[in-house]
C-alpha cells in the first residue's frame, strides 16, 4: 500500500478498536547533556517507524530522540506506548524531538491500533540500589489486567534488600505490586527505576500499592546513605578503620597483617604528598533477603 492513510481509513480498518497508535519503535531512554536544553535532557531514542503510520507520515526518522508528547516528559518505552494508548483515537498529539542539535517540533494525530499490544514473553527483573534497595519484577498483561492495570503497567517485589531503610521492609513485602510511585504511575520496571533515580535522598513519597483485593497508599523514605570517616591511616604510625556493618572499629599501631575488603557509596579520598591519606564515605553493603 502506498500513499497515506487518513484516519477515516484507520477508523474503517478497526471500528471496534479503541486504543490509540502512532507506530513509533523506541530504545532505551538515554540522557543528552547539551548545554542548550536547560541540563540534562531525558529522552527515547526513535529504533524505526512503521511505514504508512502516522508517525512516519509526520517526519519521525529513526535516531531521533523523542524528548516529550503533549508536554509530558518521556522515562521509557512503556510509559510512551501506554501514553499514546490511552488517548482518545483521534487525538492532537504534539512531540518535542531532538534531532542532531536541533529540537524540533512534530504534530499529527493517533489512529486505531490495528493489532493488540504483543506483551513480552520474559519476565524481566531490575535492581534499584539508589533510593529504595528492592529488586522489582514486570508483571505480565494477565497480572497486570488482575491489579486493575493498564498493559504494561506495575511492578512486583521480588525482594528486599538488606540496608534498605527499616521503614522500606515494614511496609513492602515480597509480592506487593507497586502501581504508582510520587504521584506518578509505573508502567514497567525501566519506569520505576527512571522515576525512583529522579528522587532526592531522604525524601518521603507517597507509593501505591496492589496486595490482592487491597489497595493503599504508603509513605516510603527514599535511602539517604550516611557518610563518616571509614579509614584514617598514617603509614607505620597509625591506622584507624571504622566498619558499621559489622559494628567494628580497629585504631592501632603498624597493623601489620590487616586485610579488610569495603564497599562504599559516596565515598572521597584526601590524600597529602601520596602518603597520608583520608577516606571517607561509607561501607554500608546492600544484600538480598530471602521473601
Amino acid at each position: 500500500m502506498t500513499g497515506s492513510l487518513s484516519l477515516a481509513l484507520w477508523l474503517l480498518l478497526a471500528p471496534g478498536a479503541t486504543e490509540s497508535y502512532l507506530g513509533l519503535k523506541t530504545a532505551t531512554s538515554i540522557f543528552d547533556d547539551n548545554p542548550e536544553f536547560d541540563g540534562e535532557e531525558q529522552g527515547l531514542e526513535v529504533a524505526g517507524v512503521v511505514e504508512n503510520s502516522p508517525a512516519q507520515q509526520v517526519g519521525f526518522q529513526a535516531g531521533d530522540i523523542l524528548l516529550r508528547m503533549n508536554g509530558v516528559r518521556l522515562r521509557s518505552d512503556r510509559h510512551l506506548e501506554n501514553l499514546i494508548a490511552s488517548l482518545p483515537v483521534g487525538t492532537a498529539v504534539h512531540a518535542e524531538v531532538l534531532r542532531g542539535e536541533r529540537i524540533i517540533e512534530l504534530k499529527t494525530n493517533t489512529v486505531p491500533r490495528l493489532l493488540p499490544r504483543v506483551a513480552s514473553p520474559e519476565v524481566q527483573a531490575f535492581v534499584e540500589v539508589r533510593r529504595f534497595g528492592i529488586v522489582i519484577e514486570d508483571l505480565s498483561a494477565v497480572e497486570a489486567t488482575k491489579a486493575g492495570l493498564a498493559a504494561g503497567g506495575g511492578v512486583r517485589v521480588r525482594r528486599i534488600l538488606s540496608g534498605a531503610n527499616s521503614t522500606i521492609g515494614s511496609k513492602l513485602k515480597a509480592g506487593d505490586v507497586l502501581a504508582s510511585l510520587d504521584g506518578e504511575t509505573i508502567h514497567g520496571g525501566e519506569d520505576f527505576l527512571a522515576l525512583a533515580g529522579a528522587l532526592e535522598a531522604g525524601k518521603r513519597v507517597a507509593v501505591g500499592v496492589v496486595a490482592g483485593a487491597d489497595r493503599r497508599t504508603v509513605r516510603l523514605r527514599t535511602r539517604d546513605p550516611e557518610s563518616y570517616v571509614a579509614r584514617f591511616r598514617f603509614p607505620l604510625l597509625v591506622d584507624y578503620i571504622s566498619d558499621r556493618q559489622a559494628d567494628e572499629t580497629y585504631f592501632g599501631l603498624l597493623p601489620l597483617g590487616l586485610i579488610k575488603y569495603e564497599r562504599k557509596e559516596n565515598e572521597k579520598k584526601f590524600c597529602l604528598l601520596w602518603v597520608i591519606c583520608l577516606t571517607v564515605g561509607n561501607n554500608e553493603v546492600l544484600e538480598n533477603l530471602d521473601g
